[in-house]
């Protein structure tokens, strides 16, 4: 007895093909907290590029000893004190399908698979509002 293999017929989790330069540019993620119990405050800062081939990420998170009743939120208020940040590189690379056409994830950033799907329509957006560069 023979097995027939699998095909996915049209199941992917990624779009078929994509380019890097599908990929390019920067996105922007902000979240503002402020308590409604206390006198505190947080403010977490994202940014993510794909630049050529290369992947960059920016993170900042931000605290404030107060919740901001009435005032300005924008990192442009002193009463923001940065209390971590890191920055993160890594190549991206283009992935093929599977030997049966089926994309499971269609490009790598690192060591980690993702599909340009999720990736490009992620909470993100073309630019800060609260953050700054």
């Amino acid at each position: 007895m023979q097995g027939c293999p699998y095909i996915a017929s049209g199941d992917s989790l990624a779009s078929d093909k994509i380019t890097l330069e599908d990929l390019q540019g920067c996105q922007y993620f902000e979240d503002l907290y402020i308590s409604s119990f206390s006198q505190y405050s947080t403010l977490r800062c994202e940014k993510k590029c794909i630049i050529d081939s290369v992947y960059y990420s920016e993170h900042r998170f931000y605290k404030a000893d107060t919740n901001f009743l009435g005032t300005d939120t924008s990192l442009a208020s002193p009463l923001w004190e940065l209390s971590s940040a890191w920055q993160d590189t890594a190549i991206v690379k283009l992935l093929e399908p599977e030997n049966d056409g089926f994309y499971y994830y269609n490009f790598k950033i690192g060591n980690e698979a993702n599909y340009s799907d999720d990736y490009l329509n992620a909470s993100y957006k073309k630019e800060w509002t609260l953050c700054k560069e």
